[in-house]
């Protein structure tokens, strides 16, 4: 852990929505993507891509896969169906695959619109399964097959408002996940401002500043852009 740092930005919703816009309306997006383009999977391809990015001088752009995995809520997929008394999260992890190359790209846009499709299919795939929790107990042999340093994770949601929380003192000024603390993982938290959302980002030292140049440039060519404004831990 000692050689881990975590670093959060805020994403504004103009910037985004211009995010979402111009993968969308990219060449290779128009060619892969089929479905709406949700802010999950945009900001998590934004995420992806960066971080391979920033790990390109380990990676063999033509021979190796790399992966991002996410949750996908499964509680109205359930057969027989939940309940009204059913309490609590259902989840079904996906995988999502893709070559290092594919989202090196250079910088472009083709990366990060390869990264949504690939990231769109893995929770389509995942959800179309006639019991998507039915094979819960393969999930860690899933997991343990991918070789080291090539796996990124993410965690929480951007649904999730931490920032109307109010236990009696008013709402908070700055919410930051403690627990978030691995290798290689994405948390989004609602943010505080309409439709922001706030991303952090767990990864070795030697890494953060390469992810957070190349995190930045995808951005930065949205208007008023302010993903310069960022927190250190």
């Amino acid at each position: 852990m000692a050689q881990q740092r975590r670093r959060t930005f805020l994403l504004s919703a103009g910037e985004i929505q211009s995010l979402k816009q111009r993968i969308s309306e990219s060449e290779t997006g128009g060619e892969l993507l089929h479905n709406r383009l949700s802010t999950y999977v945009a900001i998590s391809s934004l995420a992806w891509t960066s971080i391979v990015r920033a790990k390109c001088g380990a990676l063999d752009a033509s021979a190796d896969d790399v992966y991002f995995m996410v949750s996908a809520d499964c509680r109205r997929r359930l057969r027989p169906p939940a309940d009204e008394g059913y309490f609590g999260n259902c989840i079904a992890i996906a995988i999502a695959r893709a070559s290092a190359g594919e989202l090196l790209d250079d910088g472009g846009l083709a990366g990060l619109a390869r990264a949504a499709a690939a990231i769109q299919a893995a929770i389509r795939d995942e959800l179309e399964l006639e019991d998507p929790v039915g094979g819960a107990e393969r999930w860690a042999e899933r997991l343990a097959a991918i070789p080291m340093g090539r796996l990124t994770a993410a965690g929480s949601s951007h649904r999730f408002m931490a920032y109307e929380t109010d236990f009696g003192w008013g709402a908070p000024s700055r919410v930051e996940l403690v627990t978030v603390y691995g290798n290689e993982l994405v948390a989004m938290l609602g943010g505080a401002a309409d439709g922001g959302v706030q991303v952090s980002v767990v990864l070795g030292r030697a890494l953060m500043d390469a992810f957070a140049d190349n995190f930045r440039r995808q951005v930065v060519a949205c208007p008023n852009s302010t993903v310069s404004r960022s927190r250190h831990h």
